[in-house]
């Protein structure tokens, strides 16, 4: 235990959760490795692209992973993409947009509203495409 071979079934974990398509668990997961613990340069270079990828790229993948089940109208996996992408850039308009879509599309118009809200009284977002775009959804 916290050895060598612990880091390496960390590493082995964010492969199987990536290939099992849970994509959010995969990039918290890469955290819990320590690479400072193994030498071998297969490993680092598995490690060293996993961790750009979600470092590097994490939002964007986020983003794109969202934004598709967004448009397969699968509002709850669409949600959670989003939600993880808030959490790593909160300041992504169209990301928050699309929360206020999920949220109205699940049912619960309260959190629809609230991040609708986000983008009409914001004064850098309130006179952008996805401000007004709120603002339709509320019905100004």
């Amino acid at each position: 235990e916290g050895g060598i071979i612990n880091e390496y079934n960390k590493l082995l974990d964010v492969l199987t959760m990536k290939a099992d398509g849970n994509y959010i668990g995969a990039m918290d997961a890469i955290s819990l490795v320590d690479a400072s613990l193994v030498t071998n340069e297969k490993f680092q270079s598995v490690y060293g692209a996993l961790n750009s990828e979600f470092t590097d790229s994490g939002v964007q993948n986020l983003y794109v992973r969202g934004k598709g089940s967004y448009d397969g109208k699968d509002w709850e996996t669409a949600r959670v993409y989003f939600a993880k992408c808030l959490e790593l850039q909160p300041d992504y308009p169209e990301v928050i947009f699309y929360m206020g879509v999920c949220y109205q599309n699940l049912n619960d118009w309260g959190t629809a509203v609230s991040y609708y809200n986000q983008l009409i009284d914001n004064e850098v977002y309130s006179n952008t495409q996805w401000g007004q775009e709120a603002k339709r959804q509320r019905g100004y």
